[in-house]
């Protein structure tokens, strides 16, 4: 894994971040793989700021988002976004064009800065 973050500002000031989490639910993400993206879903969860916003995106034979649009980084939503994944299981076929399309589809303000896992 390689995660890359902008250096902070003269003053201090970190970016704000447009979080998009892509995740493969198809039936050949059954057992441990789909532990262990659960447990990575969890782990980007953990690293969102108050000032972040982020979106969860499950694929399998169709795609499924935890919202529309993006979502504010609070104690509240990271929690909802948690049980989502808690939720999750591994079945269907596997529709990555539509993930995909889901996911660079969004419109980023220009002062945020927008990754796509």
């Amino acid at each position: 894994m390689l995660l890359v973050s902008p250096p902070q500002t003269e003053d201090g000031a970190v970016q704000p971040r447009d979080l998009t989490l892509v995740v493969d639910v198809s039936g050949s993400m059954s057992g441990d793989k789909i532990e262990q993206a659960k447990a990575a879903l969890r782990q980007a969860l953990g690293t969102l700021r108050p000032e972040d916003r982020f979106r969860l995106i499950s694929f399998s034979n169709r795609v499924t988002n935890f919202r529309d649009g993006f979502t504010a980084a609070t104690t509240d939503n990271v929690s909802a976004a948690r049980a989502f994944v808690a939720g999750l299981i591994a079945d269907g076929g596997t529709n990555i064009a539509g993930a995909l399309d889901a996911a660079l589809g969004a419109t980023v303000a220009e002062e945020r800065l927008p990754i796509v896992v």
